[in-house]
């Protein structure tokens, strides 16, 4: 990975003499550590969202299942209703149709936990996007100091970096929104394709987040204190 490093060296802000040049050195180290611990952070929180991405598809994937069940459930109800109309079994056509209620009724109160869930699923991604937020504001403080104290210490690669995960973080937010919107839609059943739409933004998505990890942890590697950039 190619860093680039800035020309410009404020000269009222670097110290001068063994003393100023140790205490430098000293605080350069302490903020590329606080780095380095907010991009474990930054990466942890990526592979928790990944988690729930995961669980949110096997949620969908069991509503669909349920959509199904209910689609089958109705037509076997609609040949029961002929069947009673040809001279059927009054009692067995009843006792069926409390069985497709019951199971109806825990179709409708699975969906209701799945939709729970779903909600706390996104308030927990918002939480952990605001922390990004946060991460990358201090992140770009600790640039500006080390930029203040060398400008050797200069590091626009991080910047790129973190720049590039937060867009990420941004449009996966989006497609989250979206998708929220359409469960708020499914009492009247959602469309298939939606949530195919939606699995595949978040496949999508956590491969993004596997970039950014990976290009995180080559930066990590690149960059040792006191080394060259190219």
């Amino acid at each position: 990975m190619t860093l680039e490093a800035s020309s410009t060296r404020p000269a009222d802000l670097t110290s001068t003499g063994p003393a100023g040049q140790n205490g430098d050195a000293a605080a350069a180290k302490r903020l590329r550590d606080d780095q380095r611990r907010a991009d474990r952070e930054q990466t942890l929180a990526d592979a928790e969202q990944t988690l729930c991405d995961g669980e949110q598809t096997a949620a969908d994937t069991d509503q669909a299942t349920a959509d199904g069940d209910r689609a089958a459930s109705n037509v076997d109800q609609r040949a029961s209703d002929r069947d009673l109309l040809d001279g059927g079994d009054p009692g067995l056509h009843n006792l069926m149709r409390e069985t497709r209620e019951s199971n109806a009724q825990q179709r409708h109160e699975g969906a209701t936990r799945r939709a729970g869930a779903a909600a706390g699923r996104d308030a927990s991604a918002h939480g952990r996007d605001r922390a990004a937020s946060e991460r990358d504001e201090l992140g770009e403080k600790r640039d500006r100091e080390l930029a203040a104290r060398d400008a050797t210490e200069v590091d626009d690669a991080r910047g790129q970096i973190a720049r590039r995960g937060a867009r990420h973080r941004k449009r996966a937010a989006a497609d989250r929104a979206t998708a929220a919107e359409d469960r708020a839609m499914s009492a009247n059943g959602r469309d298939a394709l939606d949530r195919r739409q939606a699995s595949d933004k978040r496949e999508r998505a956590a491969v993004e987040r596997q970039q950014d990890k990976a290009d995180r942890l080559e930066h990590q590697t690149s960059v040792r204190p006191g080394a060259p950039r190219s």
